[in-house]
C-alpha cells in the first residue's frame, strides 16, 4: 500500500524525470487502479469495460489548476465540456483551407484515427504503435542502453513503429494547422455536439463521457514499467513548494532509507482535442469577453489540461533511523544534513568509480552509505563535520544506473521486444503468449499517485492584421 504523502513524494519525483514542461499535480490520497481494467480503456468488450472506461475518462479530464489538488471525483468541470463550450464560441479569421488542403487534412487525420465498434474515435493501431516504440526508444536512451540496443531501438521504431508515415501525418496536421485553425476546430465540436450527440461522446448508465486512450499500450502489464530505487533525500529534492507539500512533509518526517518501486508513465491520447488549437492566432471569443487561459496554469476558463498519469508501485521501503550524540568539533556543532549526489567532493555522477574525500563510513546497507564527511571550514577557522546519506557510483551495480536523483534499472533488449510483442497483441485483441518475463513480480498493488499538467498559453490571441468575418 502507498501511503497518503508517499505518492506526492513518488509523482513528483517521476514528473522530475520525464515531465520537463509539465506541472505535478496530485490527488487526495492514491487511487488503486487494476491494470486488467486499465486495458478496457483500449478494448471494449462487455459492458464493464465501458465503466472501466468511464472512469479513467473522469480521472483525467478534470480542469487542472497549479497548486490545487487533482479533483478526479466528481469534478465541477470537464474537460470535454469546457473545451466544447469555447469552440462553439470561436470566431474565425477569413483564410479557410483550399479544397486540396482539406482533402490533405483528412487523409492525414485517417493514418493517426479510426473508430471503434461504436463509432467513435479513437487513435489508429499504427499511431499507437508509433508511440509504443517511441517510448521504448526514450527509456532505452535514459536507462543507459549501448549505442548497439539504441541503433536497434530506433530501427524498429521505422520499421514496426511507422514512423515515417506517421511523422508525416503529424506534419500535416501542424502545417496545415497554422494555415487555419478552423477546420480542425470544426471537426472537434461536431464530434462532441450536444445535439444530435457527437462521435465522440458515450454513455454509461445516462452519464455522459467523452473517452480518453493512453499510451504506451504495453503498460497494461506490470513487467514492461521502469523501476527505481530512491532515498527520501531524492523525493524531497523534487518535491516543489506548494499547498499539497505539506503532506508529503507529514509522511516522510525524519524518515531516512530508500524506496524500490516501479512506475510507468502514462501519455493521455484525446481525438476530440487538440492543445495546438489554443496557440492559434487566427479565433477570437466574439464580444463575450471570456478567457480561455492567461497562460499561468491558474486563471481563465480553461488554464491547462492532464497530459500524463503518473502509476506506481512500491516494491519494498527500508527505513532505519541514525543516532548520533551532538558532538563540537573545535567548538562548532555538528547536525544531521542530507546532501544531493553532487554535493558530495570526490564523487562522479558519470557511474565509474569515485572517491570521496575526507570521508570515514559509519555504516553501509544497500546503495545508502551513511558517511561523515567533512565540509569545509567554519567562521573561525575550524573544520565541521556533517553526517550524510550518501549514494554511491561504485555501488549502483545489479543492472541499476544513476540518474541526477535516484537510480533507473537499465533495459534489456529482452525487455523491448517484450513491449512490443504485448502491445501487439493487444491492439490486434488477440490471446497470444506472452513473453518470460524474467523476474517475480508479486502481488504488489498498483496506484495513480499524480499527474503531468500542461499549462494553456494565453488565449485568445487574435492577429490584429488578419480578415476578421
Amino acid at each position: 500500500m502507498i501511503q497518503v504523502g508517499l505518492h506526492i513524494g513518488l509523482s513528483s519525483w517521476i514528473n522530475r524525470q520525464h515531465g520537463a514542461d509539465r506541472f505535478p499535480l496530485f490527488p487526495r490520497r492514491p487511487v488503486e487502479i487494476r491494470l486488467a481494467d486499465l486495458e478496457s480503456v483500449l478494448n471494449i468488450r462487455v459492458m464493464r469495460d465501458v465503466a472501466n472506461q468511464f472512469q479513467f475518462s473522469q480521472y483525467v479530464n478534470f480542469i487542472p489548476r497549479l497548486g490545487q489538488n487533482a479533483e478526479i471525483q466528481n469534478p465541477a468541470e470537464v474537460l470535454w465540456q469546457v473545451h466544447r463550450n469555447i469552440l462553439r464560441q470561436m470566431d474565425f479569421a477569413a483564410k479557410p483551407l483550399t479544397e486540396n488542403e482539406r482533402q490533405e487534412f483528412q487523409a492525414a487525420q485517417d493514418i493517426l484515427y479510426s473508430t471503434d465498434t461504436s463509432g467513435s474515435p479513437m487513435p489508429s493501431q499504427k499511431y499507437l504503435l508509433y508511440l509504443e516504440l517511441q517510448k521504448v526508444y526514450q527509456d532505452l536512451i535514459q536507462s543507459g542502453g549501448s549505442p548497439e540496443e539504441i541503433r536497434e531501438a530506433m530501427a524498429n521504431w521505422i520499421v514496426q513503429g511507422y514512423k515515417q508515415l506517421i511523422e508525416d501525418a503529424l506534419e500535416v496536421i501542424v502545417r496545415l494547422g497554422t494555415r487555419s485553425s478552423r477546420e480542425q476546430a470544426e471537426m472537434e465540436r461536431l464530434s462532441l455536439s450536444e445535439a444530435p450527440p457527437g462521435p465522440a461522446l458515450k454513455y454509461y448508465s445516462e452519464m455522459q463521457y467523452a473517452p480518453v486512450y493512453f499510451s504506451p499500450v504495453s503498460a497494461v502489464e506490470r513487467e514492461t514499467w521502469m523501476s527505481a530505487k530512491v532515498s527520501f533525500t531524492d523525493l524531497d529534492q523534487a518535491v516543489e513548494s506548494s499547498p499539497q507539500s505539506g503532506e508529503w512533509s507529514t509522511y516522510r518526517a525524519n524518515r531516512r532509507g530508500e524506496i524500490l518501486f516501479d512506475y510507468v508513465v502514462l501519455s493521455c491520447l484525446r481525438p476530440w482535442f487538440t492543445p495546438a488549437l489554443y496557440r492559434a492566432d487566427d479565433w477570437r471569443l466574439g464580444s463575450s469577453g471570456l478567457l480561455a487561459s492567461r497562460g499561468n496554469g491558474v486563471d481563465g476558463i480553461l488554464p491547462g489540461y492532464v497530459d500524463t498519469v503518473y502509476l506506481a508501485c512500491v516494491r519494498s521501503v527500508k527505513i532505519w533511523t541514525r543516532r548520533f550524540p551532538r558532538k563540537s568539533v573545535s567548538g562548532v556543532s555538528a547536525r544531521p544534513v542530507s546532501l544531493s549526489l553532487q554535493q558530495v567532493p570526490g564523487v562522479s555522477r558519470s557511474g565509474s568509480k569515485g572517491r570521496i574525500a575526507k570521508v570515514g563510513v559509519v555504516r553501509q546497507r544497500n546503495n545508502l552509505v551513511h558517511a561523515v564527511t567533512a565540509s569545509g571550514k567554519g567562521r573561525r577557522g575550524t573544520e565541521t563535520r556533517q553526517v550524510a546519506d550518501v549514494v554511491l557510483p561504485a555501488m549502483a551495480g545489479g543492472g541499476y544506473r544513476p540518474l541526477h536523483s535516484g537510480l533507473i534499472k537499465r533495459l534489456s533488449a529482452t525487455d523491448t521486444k517484450r513491449r512490443y510483442v504485448l502491445a501487439l497483441s493487444i491492439l490486434e485483441n488477440k490471446d497470444q503468449e506472452k513473453p518470460d518475463a524474467g523476474e517475480n513480480f508479486g502481488p504488489e498493488k498498483v496506484y495513480l499517485v499524480g499527474f503531468g499538467c500542461k499549462k494553456i498559453p494565453f488565449a485568445p490571441n487574435p492577429n490584429p492584421h488578419y480578415q476578421w468575418i
